[in-house]
Order: C-alpha cells, then structure tokens, then sequence
C-alpha cells in the first residue's frame, strides 16, 4: 500500500536545539514530534527509515524461518522502540531527559 505524502512547510529556525549547542535544530531529527496542540507522533527521518526497515526484514525473516536474529539488528529495532514509547505529551524537551536526539 502506498500513501501519499503529506508534506509540510515548516520554519526550521523556531525548533529548539535539544542539545543547546545551536540556539536552533537545523532538521528534525528521527524522534517524537508535536505539531501546536495535536497529539505527539514519531517521526522517522529517511535515512533512518532505511536501516529501521532493514532491522525489521532481518527479524521477521528470523521468525519466519525459525533462526535466531542478528543481535545488532534485534538491539536497534529495541531502541527505536523504547524512542517511540518516548512519545508522550510533554511541555519541555528537558522533561524528557533524552540524551540521543541531536541536531
């Protein structure tokens, strides 16, 4: 199935740079994301949608096939699952106390 995308223009200079190393982001980043008042998504960048996609042919194959998945692909597919919990309604990037999203 093929969805069309929904694309969007938004003002890159008003997204706080989680880091504060910049005083703003210069992309978004693969992570949780809140449009105004909407409820949080999780947004995948493209190139991480590549290697996620890569991660979870690798175990459905395993399962289907009865063989044990590749660990590296198993521990990246938890951690995108853990970052996905992470989209939660918050006011602050600092309430998330998130140490892997960068900008």
């Amino acid at each position: 199935m093929t969805r069309k995308i929904q694309k969007l223009t938004v003002d890159l200079s008003q997204i706080p740079c989680p880091f504060k190393m910049y005083p703003h982001a210069e992309r978004v980043e693969t992570g949780p994301v809140q449009f105004n008042d909407d409820w949080p998504g999780f947004f995948l960048r493209g190139d991480s949608t590549l290697y996620y996609a890569m991660c979870l042919e690798n175990v459905l194959n395993a399962v289907e096939t009865g063989e044990n998945p590749d660990a590296m692909f198993l521990m990246s597919l938890q951690s995108l699952l853990k970052s996905m919990r992470g989209s939660r309604i918050s006011n602050s990037i600092e309430d998330d106390n998130d140490s892997d999203v960068g900008c």
